[in-house]
């Protein structure tokens, strides 16, 4: 594989002029929670269903609290993905979203989309549906068209419910060193894949500046299709990228690739990041504070409006996780840590994806849990593959209540 080479380097310096010239200004602060996602599809209308009770508990609760809920739009649904959830074979992620959008417009509640298009399942010039990959999409006429028009179904059926609050996250943590499942393969391409060297069993990529070459190549090129066609038919909508973490700390050349990637996205700037970096995925909480600063720092340094995603869930099985559960004193180093740092939105990740383990003696000699940092999780969670206001109604109003001091005047 030859790497794709830039015809000049880009400083520094230039980087941070552009992105200050076409960043958004951030505007008022903004909060927020994540309401639906992969695995959170309960039937919205049951009246039998417990799920879909607390779904509607859930959307009052961030009415009353004038924060915004952040719900997943899909590209079709992968069969290893429909399986895995308990979805019917006719299971439409887009009319779910609809009946969701109902019932949060009766409630009052302000949603946001978050577009996750890498595993998409889509059908490109007749064919059965398949995933597509960037390389695809950017390279062939009939799976652009495919993609965009995916895409855009997703974004339509949210903008008629939301018309004069739009705003889309586009993507999820995206880098090219996630899994094969995860990411990897979308953003490089079946041969690129299958031609470079592997880490953890052949699910993930060992890093190089010729796959960052790639990542970025396509990573502009599908946000430059994306970013134009929703300003293009909702000009007010507020349009940001999730990025992931690899891109912050990796370079090309002396510059961090996030910084080209936003060098080469110009003028079609996006209007804030989003980011999330979980406290108990790291070691400690120095571990965690150092990472924070660092990647906020670079970001607003960039220009960038930063929208932080912090832990209010038990982590699950990557990094340092694996059923740790916040405190409330960690809830707090963290708002505080965040605060400092002038991040313009601050919201949380609500899922439970495993039980908490670190509640005893026990469970630090079995799994690793700190006995200085882990001994005191709130409320923890005794089931996996919740959400946080289904088992642990306390964790959640606390972190309500830090959402409310982020938007408190003064604060």
């Amino acid at each position: 594989m030859k790497p794709i080479h830039f015809r000049r380097r880009i400083s520094t310096a230039a980087v941070l002029v552009c992105a200050a010239l076409y960043a958004a200004d951030g505007g008022d602060r903004q909060a927020y929670v994540m309401i639906s996602g992969w695995g959170l599809y309960p039937e919205p209308n049951s009246t039998t269903d417990r799920a879909s009770s607390t779904l509607r508990t859930a959307l009052a609760a961030i009415a009353k609290n004038h924060i915004s809920g952040i719900i997943y739009g899909t590209l079709g649904v992968p069969p290893r993905i429909r399986e895995k959830a308990g979805l019917r074979d006719d299971f439409d992620p887009n009319a779910y979203n609809e009946a969701v959008f109902a019932l949060a417009k009766e409630r009052k509640a302000n949603l946001w989309m978050q577009l996750r298009y890498y595993d998409d399942w889509v059908s490109a010039g007749g064919a059965p549906p398949a995933h597509l990959t960037a390389p695809q999409i950017l390279s062939d006429a009939s799976a652009e068209k495919a993609f965009t028009q995916s895409a855009m179904a997703a974004i339509r059926a949210y903008a008629k419910a939301y018309p004069d609050a739009c705003t889309v996250i586009l993507g999820e943590e995206e880098t090219i060193y996630h899994s094969k499942d995860g990411g990897g393969l979308f953003w490089t391409g079946q041969k690129v894949w299958d031609q470079s060297t592997k880490l953890s069993g052949g699910q993930y990529l060992e890093h190089s500046e010729a796959l960052d070459q790639v990542f970025v190549t396509n990573f502009t090129g599908i946000h430059q299709l994306l970013i134009r066609l929703i300003k293009s038919e909702f000009p007010g909508c507020r349009v940001g990228i999730h990025i992931g973490h690899a891109p912050l700390y990796q370079k090309i050349g002396d510059e961090p690739v996030y910084a080209v990637i936003l060098q080469k996205l110009r003028p079609l700037h996006p209007d804030f990041t989003f980011y999330d970096l979980y406290s108990k995925v790291s070691r400690n909480g120095a571990e965690f504070r150092a990472k924070l600063s660092d990647r906020v720092r670079l970001l607003k340094g960039l220009g960038q409006p930063v929208y932080y995603l912090a832990q209010l869930h038990t982590t699950n099985n990557f990094g340092a996780g694996g059923g740790r559960t916040p405190s409330a004193g960690q809830l707090d180093e963290t708002f505080d840590l965040a605060k400092r740092l002038g991040v313009e939105g601050f919201g949380y990740y609500a899922k439970n994806a495993v039980p908490t383990i670190c509640t005893g003696a026990k469970a630090v000699a079995a799994a690793g849990c700190s006995a200085t940092e882990d001994m005191d999780p709130l409320d923890p969670n005794v089931t996996a593959q919740n959400m946080v206001w289904e088992s642990s109604p306390r964790r959640w109003e606390y972190g309500l209540s830090k959402l409310r001091d982020f938007l408190a005047p003064g604060r």
